[in-house]
């Protein structure tokens, strides 16, 4: 699995935080042509061993072999860079920092799933998509088309469960494990779970067996390991505080 980090800083804001996304569907487009790199065999891939963790092999043990890098045209996307087909499937899944931090990026941000679509299926067409959204926690959305909803198809459910996450999530700094009823004005410190949400996004995703396997981690701070809490304000280990930011027992369940 290749993964890809799209940082942000909220300290850098100008007038005109939209402008900071302009290179955004480049930047994915590029990225997703890199996989074509994994897109020389179609043998059926090792699966995630969230022990060792690491990239997954073909069958035979051996990396993907590339006949050939794609080449990125800055106003086309993907061009042809010879002789290279894809004959594996593309998985990407985008794992997005859903707290209220992050609002001048997701407010621009669902423009551009098109784009990332677009993109994939350009490589090879039936392209599969997932979602997690995280702050403390985390959570796979499952508002899709396939695999009990796991699985995008296109950008208009992308679209859709992206909207109905900043309404529920976002404007109610909710923990989007937390499920839609849970506790509001939570995420009481900086740092954010997307260690967690990797791993879920590894895991719980149903990946293709063939498929070049991209994930996508869109964020602007850094997270904590096991076993510090994501709900401690103060590091007292207390996290009953009712007080604004909200106190909540969030503990980090993995670490590097």
């Amino acid at each position: 699995m290749q993964l890809w980090r799209l940082g942000f800083s909220n300290r850098r804001v100008s007038a005109n935080p939209r402008a900071m996304l302009r290179p955004l569907p480049g930047l994915l487009a590029t990225l997703l042509a890199v996989s074509v790199l994994h897109c020389a065999s179609a043998e059926v891939r090792d699966t995630f061993d969230p022990e060792e963790g690491g990239s997954a092999t073909t069958s035979s043990g051996a990396p993907s072999e590339p006949s050939g890098p794609p080449a990125i045209d800055s106003d086309a996307g993907v061009t042809d860079g010879g002789p290279q087909v894809c004959t594996e499937d593309i998985d990407v899944v985008l794992v997005i920092d859903t707290s209220s931090s992050m609002n001048f990026v997701l407010q621009a941000l669902e423009e551009e799933f098109v784009n990332v679509v677009q993109a994939s299926n350009a490589l090879k067409q039936g392209a599969h998509f997932g979602a997690v959204f995280f702050q403390d926690n985390a959570l796979l959305d499952v508002s899709g088309d396939e695999e009990g909803g796991k699985v995008h198809l296109g950008h208009e459910s992308l679209v859709s469960a992206f909207s109905t996450m900043r309404t529920v999530y976002t404007r109610n700094n909710r923990n989007p494990g937390d499920g839609p009823t849970g506790p509001s004005t939570q995420n009481p410190i900086c740092e954010e779970n997307s260690l967690d949400a990797l791993h879920l996004a590894a895991t719980d995703f149903p990946w293709r067996e063939n498929a070049a396997r991209v994930a996508v981690v869109v964020t602007d701070d850094t997270f904590l390991e096991a076993d510090d809490n994501y709900g401690d304000r103060d590091g007292d280990g207390d996290t009953t505080s009712t007080s604004y930011p909200r106190e909540g027992d969030y503990p980090a369940q993995f670490t590097l």
